[in-house]
Parts: C-alpha cells; structure tokens; sequence
C-alpha cells in the first residue's frame, strides 16, 4: 500500500571522548514529501522516534515524539534524546540506554505513519564511550643505580632514629610499541533468514466503481449512436484509478452491431487548425465489441490505463456496423455537450465538427487495492568479528578525525540550516550554518536562483527566473475577460510586468485569472512574479524547455499544453477585443485563443532580478 507522505531523512551520530562530557542526544534531519515528491513546506508535523534493541522488530528500549515545523524546502530536524518521553520503552531515560549489549534500530513515525526502521551502524555506538573500560597495566621498574664502595666497619653504635624514605629513582625508558597483531579472518555470514508469508488480499479488490455525480452520472432516456459517426464523451476524474474495463448498458437492441472504443486525453480533431489548438492522444488500444443483445457490455481494455485523475479525459464511440435506431445506450449527463465527428474510423483523418452531440452512461472496472507484503524473515546469525585495527583520534573544534579518514561533526545546542555560508557568493545566507556547496560566484542559464530557474541573462547583472514547476493553481484557469479590450500589452522582453498590472487594472472581475494568481504569488521568499509576455514565454521554451537551444533539456518540467502569455492578440496592430496570445510548448507555435480558453491550458509565474 502507498503512504501518504515520503520522508528523506539523515542522522549525525556524534560523541565526544577523552573525559569530556558525553551529549545525550542524537541529531536527525529529514526532508518530508506528499506522495507526488512534492516538500509539505512549513507544515507542522508529530515525529515519532524508538530506539529498538537486537533486531527490527525486537523489544523497544527507548521512545519519543517531537513536534517539529518544516521549513520553505520541507526540511525538519529533531535530536533524539531530547523529545518527550512516551514510557514506551524499557530504559527510564535516555542516558541509560545499553549501547554496547546489542545492535540498535531507528524506527521513524509520522503523523502516526509508519515511515520505516533503519539499523545504527557502528558509528552512534560512541555513546558507549561514556562508559571507560579498565586500566592499562603499569610501567616497567626503572633500573636500580650503581652500588656505592663499601666503608670500613666502625664500632656498633646504638640504633639511630629511622630515617625519611629515599626519593624513587628515575623511571626507566618506555619500550618500543610492540608490532601490530595480524588481522583475524572474517567471520561467515550468517544464513539469510527465511522470507515472510505473503500478507493476505487488501480491502478494496476489482470491482465496479461508478462515477460520481460530477463526473458522468445516468440520465432519464436512451441515445442511438448511428453508425460510422464517431462521437467524443467528456468525463471527468476526481481522484486517480486505473481502468481495465469500461462497462455500458444498451436500453434497446435489435440486430448485432460493432462499436469500436478508446480513451484519449483530449478530444481528436480532422483538421489541422483544431489539432493544433486542442492536441490530443490516445491513451488505451482500439477495442472492438460486438453487441447481441440488451443490457450491460464489458469492454476489456488489452492494456489496463492509470488515469491520475482531476482532468478531463475523452471516451471515442464509434459504430461501425448496424443500422440507425436498432441499438441504443442508456443516456449520460455531461459536463458539457459531447462533440461529434462524421468520420469512419477513429480517430480518423477526415470529418465535419457538429455542434452538440450524444452521450452514453458508463462505468469503468478499476484494479483493486493489493494486500500488504508479509513480513520480512529474520536475519541469520552474523558470523565472528575479526580483529579489528587500532584507530588514532585527534580532535579539532567541533570535530573528531580518526586516522582512517573518517570524522564525527560534534553535536551543537543550535539547530543545522544547509545552505551557501560563503559572505562573498551570489547566494549568500545568513541564516546557514553548514555550508552544502550550493554556493554560486557567476549566473548561467538553468540556475537555481532566488526562488526558481533562470532563463534568461541580460549582459548587465540582471534576468528573468522562472517559477520551478506549473502549481496545481497554475491549471485550467482563464486569461481574463473577452470583453475588454486593454490595447496596451507589449510582446517584448521586459513588458511581462507592466503587462500584468495593465490586466490587473482592466476592470475584469473574474476570479483567479492566470494575471491574478501570478501577481499574488510568494515563492522562495519572492512575492513580485508576473505572467510573461509572448517574447518572454519563448524564452523559457528555447532555453529551459522542449526548445532545447543551449541542450538542457526540459529542465523546467513543462507540459505538452498551451501556455498563456499577457500579450493580447496582434499587439502590434493595436489588440484583439477577445483574444490573447499562448505558445504550445511541444513544438514551439505561438497562436490566438479566446480569453476564456479551454481547461487544458496553463501558466508559469516569472520575476526578475
């Protein structure tokens, strides 16, 4: 089953030795994601922490949760040891955790989801160092000095008051290091555990889902679909599934007939003007169905399709045998009215668009949910340790290097923010302490920069950045009115922004065009974006887009769709009461379409610098 949230997280592990004290605390940092890869910025989340002795599913030695805030990239940090205990675990506290008895697990949980359990590998275990082991064995004697010469033997005189002990002599020098021991072999591995049983069949197998209301629902009445005319039916998806079969009911019948059928993500068009303004493609194989009688028909799509869902999608209908009125399908209510296509194939390549059209209900067959993995066996036995090399530790600052090369960073009582530290790059935070290379001395196109992509540098310091990705906001929405002409919109580079104030200003009232949301904008701790004009929107497409002239490649992610500039049509001869401007951006066409458009069009917000 999918989670609801992703999480890429990592963990500094630090101690400090040499009888200083141990911190009790580990530091975690973490990148939280939804299920599209999208960062939940500034977001308020519940981690869950356990520390788990012997194995993944062993018993729970210490437990906590943090209340902890994303930031503008999604990332959180926490330190284990520090958050609030949930008497969950075996160990009372923190500092009384027995590192050194067994291997330890890190499970994660957020928002009450299971994000995975990860195993500490050598380095957290420096908190043992908190517990010193024996001491080392005495130095050798020094050797004893040269016997004095022996007096003459006086008369016994009477015992004398014991004298004061001697000063001890000089230690002797320390020996040479004895050589290092030979390295013991390593110790087999041990047998791979057995795998866990397959988890049972989830909720939620195949079966027949219908649409909702306000995506096709049923009608009163029935339609006859005459034949060699192929008809085109809008639905809508409000969530994604993935359809395997496509299920119609026929309300009369009288001789057999076949229909042929296929989903596309826009409707097909004969001519070259229409294909251009509305592209589509065929999402699902041609299926061909014969029909024998009343009621329900089942087509069995040969390629089960995933549609993501809140889109318009298209159903092409079409008869190719049979005669007018002998078969009829129970009626749909549509969005808005299907459109028909007098051709013999579909899609076809010739044909007259009618106005209105006809609709039939259906219902898809869509794959079920799977049941959850079994549980993973348990490990086998590790095999014996060999004897390991001595390691010299020397610390510098915040940091314990060890001859093998490898260093600890010391934990610090202040939070870690990545960043460019670096005073004298382009770049530059202030509120960095760690520096993550991400520092840039000069500007090239396709940057990441001040809330976005480059795409355009002017010679003199400045240029235009591109919002990084088309929002779900930036979808479906309408240029503005195309009643009013504004007769004041530029093409050029540098005319965007003045472009927009100038629609903002036009006295429209509609709600959330693309002018509106642009201008309204925070992004990155940028709230000046603008929609681009038509010299502006092909910029993006040559350099960051499918144009692909300095060899990027669409690294601005943008879509097979029309875009819309804030140039209103044929700018130069004074406007178009009630057309604008858009670029297709899969092959680069700049064309004139009514202000109200169509709902595959998009945007991307721009700013400059």
């Amino acid at each position: 089953m999918k989670k609801s949230l992703l999480l890429l997280a990592s963990v500094l592990f630090c101690a400090i030795t040499f009888a200083q004290t141990v911190p009790q605390g580990i530091n975690y940092q973490g990148v939280a994601r939804d299920a599209s890869g999208v960062e939940l910025t500034n977001q308020t989340l519940t981690i869950q922490l356990s520390v788990i002795s012997a194995s993944a599913t062993g018993p729970v030695s210490w437990q906590e949760t943090h209340s902890v805030a994303t930031n503008d990239f999604g990332l959180f940090t926490a330190v284990i040891g520090q958050g609030v205990n949930t008497g969950g675990g075996s160990s009372a506290t923190f500092d009384v955790v027995d590192w050194g008895s067994a291997s330890h697990y890190i499970k994660v949980e957020m928002n009450g989801i299971d994000m995975g359990t990860t195993e500490l590998m050598s380095v957290p275990y420096a908190l043992q160092a908190g517990n010193p082991g024996p001491a080392g064995a005495d130095g050798i004697n020094g050797t004893n000095g040269i016997d004095g010469v022996d007096g003459a033997v006086g008369p016994t005189g009477a015992d004398g008051v014991d004298g004061n002990d001697g000063v001890d002599g000089n230690d002797g020098a320390v020996g040479a290091t004895g050589a290092d021991g030979t390295n013991g072999t390593d110790g087999t591995n041990g047998t791979d555990g057995v795998d866990g049983a397959v988890g049972p069949t989830g909720p939620g197998g195949a079966g027949t889902t219908f649409l909702s209301p306000v995506d096709h629902p049923r009608t009163t009445g029935n339609e006859d679909f005459e034949p060699a005319v192929a008809y085109y039916i809008p639905f809508y998806l409000s969530g994604p599934v993935t359809v395997s079969e496509i299920v119609f009911e026929f309300d009369e019948f009288a001789s057999n007939s076949t229909f042929e059928y296929a989903i596309y993500d826009n409707i097909p068009h004969a001519s070259q003007t229409e294909a251009l303004e509305y592209p589509n493609t065929r999402l699902t194989a041609v299926e061909t169905e014969v029909v024998t009688a009343k009621g329900n028909l089942t087509v069995v799509l040969t390629t089960p399709v995933a549609l993501p869902g809140k889109n318009y999608y298209w159903l092409g209908i079409l008869r190719t045998s049979g005669s007018a009125g002998d078969a009829k399908m129970v009626k749909g209510d549509d969005v808005y009215p299907a459109r028909t296509e007098s051709i013999s194939s579909l899609p076809g390549s010739a044909g007259t668009t009618l106005a209105g059209g006809k609709s039939a209900w259906f219902a898809f067959t869509v794959d079920g949910t799977s049941g959850p993995t079994g549980p993973a066996g348990a490990d086998g036995t590790n095999g014996t340790d060999g004897v390991g090399i001595a390691q010299i530790l020397s610390i510098s600052g915040d940091t314990i290097f060890i001859s093998n090369g490898n260093y600890i960073i010391l934990p610090s009582s202040t939070s870690t923010v990545l960043g460019c530290t670096d005073a004298t790059a382009l770049n530059y935070d202030a509120s960095a302490t760690n520096d993550d290379g991400s520092c840039l001395y000069s500007l090239a196109i396709g940057d990441t920069y001040q809330g976005g992509i480059i795409f355009y540098l002017d010679g003199s310091g400045g240029g235009l950045i591109a919002a990084p990705s088309d929002h779900s906001p930036f979808v479906g929405k309408k240029w503005g009115c195309n009643t009013i002409l504004i007769g004041t919109t530029g093409a050029a580079i540098g005319d965007g922004m003045q472009n927009t104030i100038d629609i903002l200003n036009s006295g429209c009232t509609l709600p959330l065009t693309a002018a509106s949301i642009c201008a309204n904008l925070t992004l990155g701790g940028y709230s000046d974006w603008f929609l681009p004009s038509t010299d502006e929107l092909n910029e993006m497409y040559i350099t960051i887009g499918e144009g692909n002239a300095l060899g990027l490649g669409n690294i601005g992610g943008f879509a097979h769709v029309n875009y819309w500039s804030s140039t209103e049509k044929d700018v130069w001869l004074g406007g178009n009461v009630s057309e604008a401007q858009v670029q297709t951006f899969y092959n680069g066409g700049i064309n004139d379409m009514d202000k109200q458009g169509i709902a595959g069009n998009r945007f991307r917000a721009i700013r400059a610098f």
